[in-house]
């Protein structure tokens, strides 16, 4: 195998790595945003833990 097919091996492998960090990255700013916005809210917050648990 000649350097440049290794090179571009490494470098289809690192795309495709950053692909997959930044969808966890989004993922995980999705996931704060959601939390923030339904948990800031004290006075529901017994509502939604109803609904969820069941009580």
């Amino acid at each position: 195998e000649s350097l440049s097919c290794r090179l571009v091996f490494v470098m289809m492998q690192y795309c495709v790595a950053a692909n997959y960090y930044w969808l966890l990255v989004e993922g995980i700013y999705l996931h704060t945003l959601l939390v923030v916005s339904v948990f800031s809210e004290q006075r529901l917050f017994r509502f939604y833990l109803c609904i969820g648990w069941g009580e």
